[in-house]
């Protein structure tokens, strides 16, 4: 969340979108860990709760909406940049995704 403008984190949300997709798994990984390790009297746990909230809700908004794959698989990241300004038709056909993604 340091490292990326703003407008990409979607400002207060605190995305790690968009990044290599292991690059986002690690990021919210980080996010998560120091959500659940923050004591719950610290005033900082609110903090790293909502950003593990928006990221979680952020995956799950795009793989049940429009632009989901037939798998429910996330698609945005490197891969993007194929198939971005195309229809949602044509990124399904065009999309590609390492397999070890």
């Amino acid at each position: 969340m340091l490292v990326q403008n703003a407008a990409y984190r979607q400002k207060e949300k605190g995305l790690v979108a968009p990044d290599q997709t292991r690059g986002e798994a690690w990021a919210l990984r980080q996010l998560v860990d120091a959500a659940k390790i923050c004591p719950d009297s610290h005033p900082e746990k609110q903090y790293f709760d909502s950003k593990v909230k928006s990221n979680l809700d952020y995956y799950c908004s795009f793989v049940d909406g429009p632009d989901a794959t037939p798998l429910g698989t996330y698609t945005v990241g490197a891969s993007d940049a194929y198939v971005r300004g195309r229809s949602p038709e044509e990124r399904r056909k065009w999309l590609t995704l390492a397999p070890w993604q």
